[in-house]
């Protein structure tokens, strides 16, 4: 056997120097992340803890709580909704408050959801929006502390197995790299050290005072944006005539959905509260989404996906696109939802007829 050269042994131990040098620091990494997360563990992100703060200061006069997207945050309006179910339903009192995001949708807002209620005080009703998972994640979005938080190992892998069971999704390979990477840099607990410091520094002790545009209207925040107009108004009143069509019919929740959402059903039943599923006046028929009683689930939803009988959340003249309402749309929308949830949950009484009367 041939001697090995010395410029071959050289490299033979750099590279086992080098593998060395990369486990000791792999393994020492693990081990004080482990440790931050015993002595520190991961927060909730920044701005979901400026509408905890918001929240706590009255948080036991709350018995209703919104979550979702934008198009929660920027429709629901918790004051006009409050007066109008008691309106509607003379002694039935809802105190809300609206704890959705831009941007939040399932699995992040089922996720958030629970931890939001973990910290409040009692509840009776819990309104959640109901949409398909949400699977486009881009680099830049991959590293922010929202996206993060969430991308647990069950989550992660719950998000990979929707983007498999897609037939045509462009870039799925590179999607499902960085719902990866958001798990690698939570499970390494990155950032967690610097949000220690400031805290041990009481930098975050002034967050009642940063502005928030939702501060003083109970976590809900207007949509200042045009109206839709142009190409995009072209294509969503041809979006809008496809909805009077077959293919707009309600359909079944998608498969990998059903475990999450029952979870999420008892979760917030055993915390004394009823869940409430809102399905937004949408335009796309994969997320007008059927009764989930029809489908075998025990909980309520509330769909305004219908322009037929509501055609005043329809306008175009009130849509900044294709989802959101502006004007004088968030107050519509919060008052058909109003309206629906004190008919379910409130029904008049019917008046007696002349046999009961007798």
């Amino acid at each position: 056997m041939t001697a090995k050269t010395p410029w071959v042994r050289e490299r033979v131990r750099n590279a086992a120097r080098f593998t060395l040098l990369c486990s000791v620091f792999g393994v020492s990494l693990l081990t004080a992340s482990t440790g931050l997360r015993r002595l520190h563990a991961r927060p909730l992100p920044f701005e979901v803890r400026l509408k905890i703060d918001d929240f706590a200061r009255q948080g036991p006069v709350y018995n209703t709580l919104f979550f979702g997207s934008s198009r929660i945050y920027r429709h629901v309006i918790p004051a006009v909704f409050d007066q109008e179910v008691q309106k509607q339903a003379q002694g039935m009192m809802a105190n809300s408050y609206n704890f959705a995001f831009d941007g939040m949708r399932p699995p992040e807002s089922f996720y958030y959801a629970r931890k939001i209620l973990a910290q409040s005080p009692p509840l009776k009703w819990v309104f959640i929006e109901l949409c398909p998972f949400h699977t486009p994640l881009n680099e830049q979005n991959a590293q922010g502390e929202r996206t993060v938080g969430w991308h647990d190992l069950s989550n992660t892998m719950l998000i990979i197995r929707q983007l498999l069971s897609e037939k045509s999704r462009e870039g799925k390979i590179s999607t499902i790299n960085f719902h990866l990477q958001s798990l690698l840099i939570r499970s390494v607990n990155l950032s967690g050290g610097v949000d220690l410091l400031r805290r041990l520094q009481g930098i975050e002790s002034g967050t009642l005072r940063i502005p928030a545009e939702w501060r003083g209207h109970r976590g809900y925040a207007v949509n200042k944006s045009a109206p839709i107009e142009g190409a995009k108004l072209s294509k969503f009143e041809a979006a809008l005539d496809r909805t009077k069509t077959p293919a707009f019919s309600p359909r079944p929740l998608p498969p990998l959905m059903r475990e999450p959402l029952i979870s999420l059903i008892n979760e917030v039943r055993s915390r004394g509260a009823t869940p409430i599923f809102v399905v937004p006046p949408t335009i796309y028929p994969a997320e007008n989404l059927a009764s989930l009683r029809a489908q075998g689930m025990d909980a309520e939803m509330i769909s305004l996906s219908d322009p037929v009988r509501f055609p005043e959340l329809y306008v175009a003249t009130e849509r900044a696109d294709y989802d959101h309402l502006i004007g004088d749309g968030p107050r519509v929308f919060t008052l058909a939802l109003a309206r629906e949830f004190a008919a379910r949950f409130h029904p008049a009484k019917p008046a007696p007829d002349s046999a009961s009367e007798k």
